[in-house]
């Protein structure tokens, strides 16, 4: 018997620094469906006021993976889905049907990225390789020359480079001393190799306009144009950054990791602010549609207005693009592994360590808190187009959650 679930909450937009509150929103459920041999256990949605915005339904549990999902990629037209964790990625369907398993990966997947177009799909590995596979999991070329794990991959916004970081192979303490990263063509063929004596590349960003590549390596972020001249290197942060993301309107670079801060860079490689307050390393930045909210946790927020930041001290905290804080989301009882922006900048899903998936409004009000989950949630993502969530546990499941208006 299906069990639907009502939660509430207010929904704003946020324009610069304007508030404009919706008249009117419909209210928000929470329908499960096809839960097999879990439908007997009562699943709760915390409610938080009167009135909600979305309707969120889950619709299917994808098996196979059989460790942790570390991670969840939509192909540009959110048509399939790539998941990874440890040596398997798998390629699944809108509805949930697995169109491939890709091989070859004995250890450790570390990275993936689509091609801007959704046709291509680059994956690096501890192999120190770098593999290309098209929609439908046949393998297009395989990409060697890096000395070490490649820790990082990346397109350029136009899509014909793609970009892969690692270490040079001299190891200091099993750690490269140097950092190289890579550029390809489309079609596999090496164009440059750049290198930099502060360590192992271990994060890449390109700017979406497709003329700047950022780098993160130890204490370092590099920027690079797309002919592998560099422009500027970013000092000041005091640990490996590991996350890199430009906002949307590619004006704006935050940068986190080990230090336990992010800091904002200016597209000329200008420091703009430092976000403080984090007791433990920033996994992840996501900026929202507009590129004036910035969420860090672990996201930045697609319409590039706002930045949200997920961290281990169980709270997302919210940005403006100049560094101000606009609110930190309390609530969840565990450290906040993935947070992700809804295409249209409105709503941010932040999963936990605490089993609970958490929807929020642009202005870091909760909408509602759903406990479907019986694991621990490591990785959320947003479908292009805003219908579909996808989360990732520790069991190694993939859901998939069906949101309408």
């Amino acid at each position: 018997m299906d069990k639907i679930y009502r939660a509430i909450g207010i929904g704003s937009f946020l324009t610069s620094i304007v508030v404009i509150f919706w008249l009117y929103m419909p209210r928000v459920q929470i329908q499960q469906e096809g839960r097999d041999s879990l439908d007997d256990n009562i699943c709760e949605t915390k409610t938080n006021s009167s009135q909600s915005v979305i309707e969120l339904r889950e619709y299917k549990r994808l098996k196979g993976h059989k460790d942790s999902i570390r991670i969840l990629a939509w192909s540009e037209d959110g048509k399939i889905l790539a998941s990874g964790n440890g040596g398997t990625v798998k390629l699944w369907s809108r509805t949930g049907q697995e169109i491939a398993t890709l091989p070859d990966y004995s250890q450790s997947v570390n990275s993936v990225a689509w091609s801007p177009d959704g046709n291509i799909l680059a994956i690096g590995s501890v192999e120190g390789e770098v593999k290309l596979w098209d929609r439908e999991g046949q393998k297009i070329a395989t990409l060697s020359g890096h000395p070490t794990s490649v820790y990082a991959v990346g397109w350029s916004g136009d899509g014909k480079i793609l970009a892969s970081g690692s270490g040079d192979g001299k190891s200091v303490i099993s750690r490269s001393r140097n950092g190289i990263v890579k550029l390809w063509s489309r079609d596999g063929q090496e164009i440059a190799t750049l290198s930099s004596d502060s360590g192992e590349f271990v994060s890449l960003a390109g700017s979406p306009d497709g003329k700047i590549l950022a780098s993160g390596s130890r204490s370092t972020v590099k920027l690079w144009s797309r002919d592998g001249q560099e422009i500027a290197t970013l000092s000041g942060h005091r640990g490996e950054v590991n996350v890199l993301a430009w906002s949307p309107d590619g004006k704006t670079l935050a940068a986190g990791g080990a230090e336990n801060a992010v800091k904002l860079w200016s597209r000329d490689g200008q420091e703009i602010a430092t976000l403080p307050g984090y007791i433990a390393e920033v996994d992840a930045v996501a900026w929202s549609p507009d590129s004036k909210i910035l969420a860090t946790g672990n996201l930045w927020r697609p319409d590039t207005k706002i930045l949200a930041v997920e961290n281990l001290d169980n709270k997302v905290k919210l940005w403006s693009r100049d560094g101000q804080e606009i609110a930190t989301l309390a609530g969840h009882t565990n450290p906040v592994y993935s947070v992700a922006w809804s295409p249209n900048g409105n709503i941010l899903v932040s999963g936990s360590g605490d089993k609970t998936l958490k929807l929020w409004t642009r202005q870091g009000q909760l909408l509602f808190t759903s406990e479907c989950h019986d694991r621990e949630i490591t990785v959320v993502s947003f479908s292009p187009d805003g219908k579909t969530i996808a989360s990732g546990t520790r069991d190694g499941t993939v859901w998939f959650w069906d949101v309408s208006d």
